[in-house]
C-alpha cells in the first residue's frame, strides 16, 4: 500500500518530538538542573548518559527513530491493505507522539522550576511554548477520540499551530485583529473540510 502524505507528515512530527524537543529539554536539564543527570526518570535515558554522554543519548534516540520508523514504513506498505492492522499502526504512530510531547511538557515544567530557582523569575517564551504544548496535546487527542483519523489529528495540529502563531509573533496583537483572524482561520478550515470530503465521496 502507498504512503499517504499524512502519515509522513506524522512521522516528521515524531521526529521532531521525539528527537529534537526531548534532547533539547533533557539537555538543558542535564546542564542547569541542580541534580544534574540524577533527576532523570528514565532508566535507560540513565544508563545511556552515564556510559556514552549527550553523544550517546543522541545517537540512541535517531536510531530508536529509525529502526521504528522503517518498521513502521514497511508493514504499512506490506499489510496496510488490512483495516484493522493500518489503524493499529496510525494508532500508535500517534501514541508515541503524544507521549513525547507530554515527555516534553514535563520537561519544561521542571525547567521553568529549575529558572525560577536559579534567577527568580519565570521566562515568559518558556511559558508560551508550554501553553502551545499543552494546546496541542488537546486538541490532538481530542481529534483521535472523537474521529479516529490521524488525518483529523494532523488537521488539529496544524489548526493549533496556525491558532496560536500570531501571539508569538506579535505580542501586543489587537484582539480584534486576533478575532478576525481567528474567525477566516475557522472558514478555512472548514472549507478545506467540505471540499476534502466531497472530492473522498466522488471517487
Amino acid at each position: 500500500m502507498k504512503i499517504k502524505p499524512e502519515i509522513i507528515i506524522l512521522l516528521l512530527l515524531f521526529y521532531a518530538f521525539f528527537v529534537i524537543g526531548d534532547v533539547l529539554t533533557t539537555f538543558w536539564l542535564i546542564k542547569y538542573y541542580p541534580g544534574g543527570i540524577s533527576g532523570e526518570m528514565n532508566p535507560v535515558a540513565y544508563m545511556l548518559f552515564t556510559k556514552y554522554g549527550y553523544a550517546g543519548m543522541l545517537a540512541s534516540k535517531i536510531v530508536f527513530f529509525v529502526v521504528s520508523s522503517t518498521v513502521f514504513i514497511l508493514l504499512y506498505m506490506r499489510y496496510g491493505g488490512a483495516r484493522w492492522i493500518r489503524e493499529a499502526l496510525e494508532i500508535t504512530i500517534l501514541g508515541l507522539t503524544g507521549l513525547s510531547i507530554l515527555v516534553i511538557i514535563n520537561n519544561i515544567f521542571s525547567i521553568l522550576a529549575t529558572y525560577i530557582y536559579l534567577y527568580n523569575t519565570p521566562p515568559l517564551w518558556l511559558l508560551k511554548i508550554l501553553v502551545f504544548l499543552m494546546t496541542v496535546t488537546v486538541a490532538c487527542l481530542g481529534a483521535l477520540l472523537l474521529f479516529k483519523d490521524p488525518v483529523r489529528v494532523v488537521e488539529a495540529l496544524l489548526g493549533s499551530i496556525m491558532a496560536m502563531l500570531p501571539l508569538f509573533i506579535w505580542p501586543r496583537l489587537d484582539p480584534m485583529y486576533y478575532l478576525i483572524y481567528l474567525g477566516s482561520l475557522f472558514l478555512l478550515i472548514a472549507l478545506s473540510t467540505y471540499f476534502i470530503g466531497l472530492k473522498r465521496l466522488r471517487r
